[in-house]
This record gives C-alpha cells, sequence and structure tokens, in this order.
C-alpha cells in the first residue's frame, strides 16, 4: 500500500515538475518572440499571453483595418501588432511595401497567399495570379507580361473609353436613386468593371 501511494506521488511529482518546465520553456520562447520584434513601433502589449487582442474595440472585432488604421495613424506606416503571441507586421506605405517585396525580395507567408486564393481551401477567390504568387521568380515573368498594358501612353488612350462609361453609370444612377430604392452598388461596379474589360480587350 504505502509503495502504491509513494508510487503515485512520484507520478503526480513529475507530472507537475513536466508542467512547469514546459510552461517555464513556453514563456522563454514567447518572451524571446517579443524581444525580436521590440525594435518595431507598435502599441503597447496588454497582455503577455494575449497581445493587442483587447485592444479591438465593438466592430473593430469584425473589421480589423479599422484599427489597422487607427494605429498606422499613430504609430506610422510600419508596425508590430501582436495576435496572441504571433507578431503580424503591419506595412501602410506603398514605398515600404515595395522595398521588402521587390527590393529585399522578403520570403511571403505561403498559407496567408493560399486563403486569398481559395477560401476555406475550397472556393476560389482571387485564384492563383499576380496577387497570390509567393515564388518570385515567376511572379517577375508574370508581371512583366502584362507591364505594357499599365504603360502611361496605353492608359492614356484609354482614358475617353473609361470616362464614357463612368458618365454611362452616373446616368443610370440618376435616374434610379430616388432616396427610395436600394441600389446594389457592388453589382453595379462590377457591370462597369466589365465593360471596361471588354472595352480594353476590344481596343487592344
Amino acid at each position: 500500500m504505502v509503495s502504491i501511494l509513494m508510487t503515485l506521488y512520484i507520478l503526480v511529482l513529475s507530472m507537475l515538475a513536466a508542467f512547469l518546465v514546459s510552461s517555464l520553456v513556453c514563456m522563454f520562447l514567447l518572451w524571446n518572440r517579443h524581444r525580436r520584434y521590440n525594435h518595431l513601433p507598435g502599441p503597447e502589449r496588454t497582455s503577455f499571453f494575449t497581445g493587442n487582442i483587447s485592444d479591438l474595440h465593438g466592430e473593430e472585432r469584425n473589421l480589423w483595418c479599422n484599427a489597422m488604421l487607427r494605429h498606422a495613424l499613430v504609430h506610422g506606416p510600419l508596425f508590430v501588432w501582436w495576435y496572441y503571441y504571433i507578431p503580424v507586421v503591419v506595412i501602410s506605405s506603398p514605398e515600404l511595401t515595395k522595398h521588402g517585396l521587390i527590393t529585399l525580395n522578403l520570403p511571403k507567408e505561403p498559407d496567408s497567399y493560399n486563403q486569398l486564393a481559395y477560401l476555406f481551401g475550397r472556393h476560389r477567390f482571387l485564384g492563383s495570379g499576380l496577387f497570390t504568387l509567393v515564388d518570385h521568380k515567376q511572379w517577375k515573368q508574370e508581371r512583366s507580361l502584362i507591364n505594357p498594358a499599365f504603360h502611361r501612353g496605353y492608359l492614356k488612350n484609354l482614358v475617353p473609353k473609361f470616362n464614357l462609361i463612368a458618365d454611362a453609370l452616373v446616368a443610370k444612377l440618376t435616374k434610379v436613386a430616388d432616396g427610395k430604392r436600394i441600389i446594389d452598388m457592388a453589382a453595379e461596379f462590377q457591370r462597369a468593371t466589365l465593360d471596361v474589360i471588354a472595352k480594353v480587350i476590344k481596343v487592344a
């Protein structure tokens, strides 16, 4: 009986010791991760473990862009925001974005880009293209193919077409916007966008 109790006692102590050691290791790793990003500006963490999660207020829990914009106005175009133990480096400057993705050719996180390509792993969203490619060499090759389409001289010739489509959209909205009828603007912009694409392809 005594030997059984002693065995259980040793087992419980061993489990507690293992739990304590694991907790200390996890805390050290988390502290080390915090230390690696301490040189970046950003809001102060409200918790060692949950980061800045409690910083989200009301609708910002669903619209994170509002919170990121609020912090960008305070901390500048580059700051770090902590999602629990995961550092989220937010860049809101086109120059810094270009410097990181093009000049420095920093690696892209495949899982994040795959979520943009296919929502929930099934539904096609942005698909496989310039927005979701993580291979810089392939991205550069495909980007060079469409460079002529964004040349200033080419776009300048298309401005009259753009103006006609915009005028047609405004005229249509003027007729139906009576202050009572609900208009699906997303659908209207989609139609206008498809009209622009069709006109551009026809011109090209």
